[in-house]
């Protein structure tokens, strides 16, 4: 959902905001943002996915929340150790640190890290964060990602009409529920967290 992701800083530069004494040695190339279909999306828990190619060596590496909705969360995030071998070791409500000491960030290696249990706020939309990998307590690559939080539809009622739906006309069969094998009409009425032109498609 969205456009693709803006990436600041690149090898040599800044970093995307780290300070002058930090000595950053690169930014980290191909980083991406992805969600779990289903499981992700404006108040709910879902999963972060966090993809990059590290220019460093590195054995931390950290995610902080520059700009994201309101009730964002990392409280609760954890990793599963049959997908990635970063471990979470500390979390903020807007910052979190993984481990990789079993298996350190190489230079040129893509890594995928799904970051479970977090907490996305709402309404949903832009965001920013800033990517932090740490070598012996010093910053080796950083880079600030910008991209966009999916929002949510929330169903208000649901129900099913059909022929027989007038009690005043059908008043044993409008009382039952929908049958198979007759003809009716779901109603959906539900809300959206973002602003959707009215050709949008929703599936």
């Amino acid at each position: 959902m969205g456009g693709a992701p803006e990436v600041q800083g690149g090898a040599g530069g800044d970093g995307g905001g780290a300070g002058a004494d930090e000595q950053v040695q690169g930014g980290l190339r191909g980083v991406g943002f992805s969600f779990l279909p289903g499981l992700s999306r404006a108040g709910s828990l879902g999963t972060l996915v966090i993809s990059f190619v590290p220019m460093s060596a590195a054995s931390i590496l950290r995610v902080e929340a520059l700009d994201v909705d309101a009730g964002f969360d990392f409280t609760q995030a954890i990793t599963d150790p049959t997908a990635t071998a970063g471990l979470v070791t500390s979390v903020t409500e807007t910052s979190c640190e993984i481990s990789f000491q079993s298996a350190p960030l190489q230079p040129g290696i893509a890594v995928s890290v799904p970051l479970d249990t977090v907490t996305f706020g709402t309404p949903g939309g832009p965001f920013s964060f800033r990517l932090t990998t740490e070598e012996n307590d010093a910053v080796a690559d950083a880079t600030i990602l910008s991209h966009y939080f999916p929002g949510s539809v929330n169903v208000l009622n649901a129900s099913f009409l059909n022929d027989y739906a007038d009690v005043t006309a059908y008043p044993v069969r409008g009382t039952l529920r929908a049958q198979t094998s007759t003809l009716g009409q779901a109603v959906l009425v539900f809300n959206l967290t973002q602003a959707t032109p009215a050709v949008t498609q929703l599936v």
